[in-house]
C-alpha cells in the first residue's frame, strides 16, 4: 500500500534525477506533516484544537509509521501539533528516503561538493517516481472525487508551494478542492486532516518569515 509521505516525497522530487524542487526546511515540512497524516489515516492519532491525542498505540503495518507513533506515544506533554511538525521535520527526509530505499523504490547517492556531503535519492523508475503527482493530476482534471489519501497529500501538497509543479496544466486551485471534499467527509478524522494542513500551511509561513529576520 503506497504510504502517504513516500508520494508526498517523489511529487517534491524531480522523477529522474531525484533534485528536489523545494528548500530543506519545506520538504522536511511536507514529510513531517505526510508522516503524521499517515497516523491520522491509520487511526491511530487525531488532531484537535492543534494539539494530537493518541487514540491507538499500535502496532501499525509500517516501520517507520510506528516508530513516529512511539515517539508520539511517549511524549504525553508534547501534543501541539505545530511543534510536532518541526520535530518531525529534522530527519523526516532521511527516515523516509531510507523507507523508499529498503522498498527498492529509490537507490541513495552520496556526492561530495564544496566541504559537505550532499545526499540524493534516485527513482529506480521515472513512472513510479511520477505517478502520486499524475494521479492527483488526472483525478482533477476529470473532476471526479479523490479518496481520502489523495485528498489529503494534495492539500499537504499545495500548503508546501508545490501546487505549481505538481499540477501546472490541472485548472483549479488543489488547495481548494481537497478542503472541499474533505469538508463533505462524514468521517472523525476530517477534522484531523483539515488541521493537519492549515498547520503545515501555518508551519510553512513561520519557516519563511524566521529565514527572512
Amino acid at each position: 500500500m503506497p504510504l502517504l509521505a513516500d508520494d508526498y516525497f517523489f511529487c517534491a522530487h524531480d522523477t529522474i534525477s531525484g533534485r528536489c524542487l523545494l528548500s530543506e526546511r519545506t520538504v522536511g515540512l511536507g514529510l513531517a506533516s505526510a508522516l503524521l497524516g499517515e497516523l491520522v489515516l491509520f487511526g491511530a492519532v487525531r488532531i484537535e484544537r492543534g494539539h494530537l491525542n493518541v487514540m491507538d498505540t499500535g502496532p501499525l503495518p509500517d516501520r517507520l509509521a510506528n516508530a513516529v507513533l512511539d515517539e508520539v506515544a511517549a511524549e504525553r506533554n508534547l501534543t501541539r501539533a505545530r511543534e510536532w511538525l518541526r520535530y518531525l521535520a529534522r530527519d523526516a527526509y532521511d527516515d523516509v528516503g531510507q523507507r523508499l530505499t529498503r522498498a527498492d523504490l529509490v537507490e541513495r547517492q552520496q556526492v561530495r561538493r564544496l566541504m559537505r556531503t550532499t545526499v540524493t535519492y534516485v527513482p529506480r523508475d521515472m513512472n513510479d517516481a511520477g505517478w502520486p503527482a499524475a494521479r492527483l493530476a488526472t483525478v482533477m482534471r476529470s473532476r471526479t472525487i479523490m479518496d481520502v489519501p489523495d485528498l489529503t497529500l494534495a492539500g499537504i501538497v499545495s500548503a508546501t508551494g508545490l501546487a505549481t509543479a505538481a499540477f501546472a496544466d490541472v485548472p483549479g486551485d488543489p488547495r481548494r478542492y481537497a478542503h472541499h471534499h474533505l469538508v463533505r467527509l462524514r468521517h472523525p478524522i476530517r477534522e484531523s486532516l483539515l488541521e493537519l494542513i492549515g498547520h503545515t500551511d501555518a508551519a510553512i509561513g513561520d519557516a519563511v518569515l524566521s529565514h527572512r529576520t
